[in-house]
């Protein structure tokens, strides 16, 4: 984008700033004589601004194509580090009469032995509940026990209803913490186990799981179409059980790690999503057009200089040039950035109304919404606004076509202007110092008592938004193409913008944030935000060339339109098609590991059916001394799937030490916190004596081992015959 945003700048400097100084009215001073404003209607100057349009939108296209092609090789070239989500199929529209073990037997005769689990999701908030009140015991218990074991201190508790009001009143004492949460604690997780019992309504959604990687991307190919789907359960012997199932209908993806599933909300159908993400669409429509208005009246503040009585109360403004420039060329814009810099905490509480199944799709519609919100506040509705409050009030008076075109680009290019270098210094100096972030450090480390949370606390630091940072660069890329012809000096503030963004991101992802893999649907939704960039630059051109009453540019806008619209519609089935045939002839590149039966069989049971702990062995852990027990305590809370993906997320596992010719699928690979080396026929022991060797050597059969500094004790190794002595 940057070297896009650099090549329109060399082009349109040179070339634009000549015609619109020497295409308009001599006597036109000041900024104005540096926009495309200056130059008048039906001028041959405007050759130049249609030539560079065409130029720009061709260059945008190729560049969003290679952008796919590069993405399409990077996606099959790559390979997937992948937990037992590779394993995994997630099924919707199933039967909400299908339970885990009708599902078994129907996935079973189609894939015989090749089944591990089957779950089907229920709607179970109360055990999610209970689940959520055990983990906050179990974490005050490691906490207070840290504060006991530190501080030298029992802390006191608030207990009961209207805790506060009894004890501040003195009706109730406050209770040792330690002795009511580990009283309360058993009581949980027996009523955890009652609740485990009860029937729970379906989702209609369900989770399979399978011994092998290569079986769930062959699940996702055999019900890809309703056509496939249609072959495949016609194929069957067990009628009856197809039917009841409901295969025909059902939509199968491979799964994402059951971390990223919100089990609460896999009860709401398309339909429902629909409704909400079409409501929730509506009012951020309408809060984007209401803040526009102030903006623009704040930036278009010398149109009222004529309208009586709010002309004379803004009076003591027009009479100081200063503070009516400060006004409307810092304040508009300087509000407007504060307000999108607070959007994606606001956008991600409202995103959680719309029952999405995962996070993915939740920040995805976080991405969606900032985006479509940022076009419509940002760039269409101050442009339609901004210095054109006049000319709407005169719209009933006079013709249209002349009310519009008295638009003035020129105050809307400053606006412009000023809102990109403000994005530039001041978001910039935000996202690089991050003070969000570290106040909240700051007050998690205050709270903090042992050490675990101690590394938590510095651990739990907000994970870079790439979504948000890729919509609001594509929203400066969307506002420097509509500028980039009406008002040329808009590009270096634009590639101003992407220099210091550049080296502001590149230093967070390197030594700020945690470097993690996203999700491959984002680079797609990125590739069709460029496209919507584009369009709205072609049709903004348009209405400029209209205004000019250049009918050729007119029309070769238009067309650029169409070729633009099949453009976007080509890259989509493209997309389509890249997906359809890694689905059908591709094959899963994954990293191989064998999974413990027992996390195969449980990773997708909901979480609130996980086996409690029996009374006994909890009380024993209770019990236990608080000295040097704080992780004890919190093993408790890790199930066999969390225990699983830390062994396989270890660091000695990576992918530099991956052999492909050397493991199999289903072999399993080892790690060893120590390593053992075997000679022919000799082993090399290990002695409490000896904790570390700097360095050693092997010897083959009749070779004496020498003796180092680093090493005090040591048994030699007798052999059958003795070695003789080498001469040094």
């Amino acid at each position: 984008m940057m070297a896009y945003i650099f090549f329109m700048m060399l082009l349109a400097l040179p070339v634009l700033l000549p015609l619109n100084i020497l295409g308009g009215n001599a006597e036109t001073e000041g900024f104005v004589v540096t926009t495309s404003t200056n130059v008048t209607p039906r001028s041959l100057f405007l050759i130049g601004h249609i030539v560079l349009t065409v130029i720009f939108i061709v260059v945008a296209m190729f560049i969003i194509w290679f952008y796919q092609r590069t993405y399409f090789r990077s996606r099959s070239a790559a390979r997937t580090r992948e937990f037992v989500n590779s394993h995994t199929v997630y099924i919707r529209h199933i039967s909400r009469k299908a339970k885990d073990g009708s599902l078994f037997a129907f996935m079973d005769s189609i894939y015989p032995e090749g089944v591990a689990s089957c779950h089907v999701a229920v709607r179970a908030p109360e055990l999610l509940s209970l689940k959520s009140q055990k983990k906050s015991i179990i974490k005050s218990i490691s906490h207070d026990e840290a504060i006991l074991r530190i501080k030298g201190y029992r802390p006191k508790r608030r207990t009961g209803k209207c805790a506060f009001i009894a004890t501040c009143t003195g009706l109730r004492p406050k209770e040792d913490s330690l002795r009511y949460l580990k009283q309360k604690l058993p009581y949980v997780s027996s009523k955890i186990t009652r609740y485990q019992q009860k029937d729970y309504p379906a989702t209609g959604v369900a989770f399979v799981t399978f011994y092998s990687a290569k079986t769930a991307h062959r699940c996702v190919g055999d019900f890809y179409t309703f056509i496939d789907r249609n072959r495949l359960v016609g194929s069957l012997n067990d009628k009856q059980l197809s039917k009841e199932m409901k295969a025909r209908f059902w939509t199968v993806k491979r799964a994402r790690n059951p971390d990223e599933y919100f089990w609460s909300q896999l009860h709401f159908g398309v339909t429902q999503q629909t409704i909400r993400i079409t409501i929730i669409s509506g009012i951020l429509f309408f809060v984007a057009l209401f803040w526009s208005i102030p903006i623009s009246l704040l930036a278009s503040l010398d149109q009222f200089r004529d309208v009586p009585g709010i002309g004379n109360a803004l009076g003591f403004i027009y009479d100081t040039p200063f503070l009516q420039d400060f006004i409307e060329g810092y304040i508009p814009s300087l509000l407007q950035s504060t307000f999108i810099a607070l959007l994606p905490m606001i956008l991600e509480h409202v995103c959680k109304l719309e029952g999405h199944h995962t996070s993915a799709e939740r920040n995805a519609s976080v991405m969606r919404h900032f985006f479509i919100f940022i076009i419509l506040n940002v760039l269409i509705f101050p442009t339609l606004l901004i210095g054109s409050i006049d000319s709407i009030t005169k719209l009933l008076e006079e013709n249209p076509a002349v009310t519009i075109s008295k638009i003035n680009f020129a105050l809307q290019g400053a606006f412009y202007i000023n809102w990109i270098i403000q994005q530039t210094f001041m978001a910039g100096m935000f996202k690089l110092l991050r003070p969000h972030h570290l106040v909240l450090r700051w007050y998690n480390e205050y709270k903090a008592v042992s050490d675990i949370e101690k590394e938590e606390a510095i651990k739990n630091v907000r994970r870079m938004l790439y979504r948000i940072r890729f919509a609001q660069m594509l929203l400066v890329v969307a506002v420097l193409q509509t500028f980039a012809v009406v008002v040329p000096l808009i590009l270096p503030a634009g590639f101003l913008y992407f220099v210091f963004t550049h080296i502001i991101d590149r230093n967070n992802i390197l030594h700020v944030f945690p470097k993690d893999l996203q999700s491959d649907e984002m680079i797609p939704s990125a590739i069709y935000m460029w496209l919507i960039s584009l369009i709205i630059y072609e049709i903004a051109t348009l209405g400029f060339f209209y205004l000019k009453r250049s009918l050729a540019a007119f029309i070769i806008l238009l067309i650029f339109i169409f070729i633009t619209l099949v453009f976007c519609f080509i890259l989509m089935i493209f997309n389509e098609w890249d997906k359809y045939t890694f689905i059908r002839n591709g094959t899963p590149e994954l990293l191989p590991y064998q999974y413990p039966d027992n996390v195969l069989k449980t990773a997708y049971q909901h979480p609130g059916f996980e086996k409690e702990r029996d009374e006994a062995s909890l009380k024993k852990t209770l019990d236990i001394d608080a000295n040097d027990r704080e992780r004890d305590i919190l093993n408790i809370l890790e199930s066999d799937l969390e225990r699983a993906l830390h062994h396989y997320n270890d660091d000695d596992y990576n992918l530099e030490d991956y052999d492909p010719e050397e493991f199999q699928d289903g072999e399993e690979y080892e790690e060893y916190e120590e390593y053992e080396e075997y000679e022919e026929g000799e082993e090399y022991e290990e002695y409490d004596e000896v904790e570390e060797y700097e360095e050693y050597e092997e010897y083959e059969e009749g070779e004496e081992y020498e003796e180092y500094d680093e090493v005090e004790e040591y048994e030699e190794y007798e052999e059958a015959d003795e070695p003789e002595e080498e001469n040094p």
